[in-house]
């Protein structure tokens, strides 16, 4: 199974998340890299993507200076048409949503 990286970074007082899209498959793994120095939470509508994820209440809590979460992805609701699950990253200090030349996304692919 293959493993992903995704990292989210500060560039001149921006956050930023380095992967807008994301294609990847059932049993693989995502890790989320928070490369700043502010604590992140990451945001999904849905709670279906990843094994064991129904219980963090869609969000990812990643800790400050470069610490990494990894979840194994689930393969994707039944009967979901296209797969793509959006998601936000949201910085607790500044109060701003990170940018990835728009909503970063993972995408299920089968």
């Amino acid at each position: 199974m293959a493993s992903h990286k995704v990292t989210i970074k500060e560039v001149g007082g921006v956050f930023e998340v380095d992967m807008r899209k994301l294609h990847t498959k059932g049993g693989n793994t995502v890790v989320f890299h928070n490369d700043t120095d502010d604590p992140i939470a990451i945001f999904f509508p849905e709670n279906d993507l990843f094994l064991g994820f129904a219980e963090q209440y869609n969000v990812i809590e990643v800790p400050a200076k470069a610490s990494s979460i990894a979840y194994t992805v689930q393969g994707g609701q039944k009967g979901k048409k296209d797969n793509h699950y959006a998601y936000a990253v949201y910085c607790h200090t500044t109060g701003e949503f990170a940018i990835a030349n728009s909503n970063p996304v993972i995408i299920i692919d089968h």
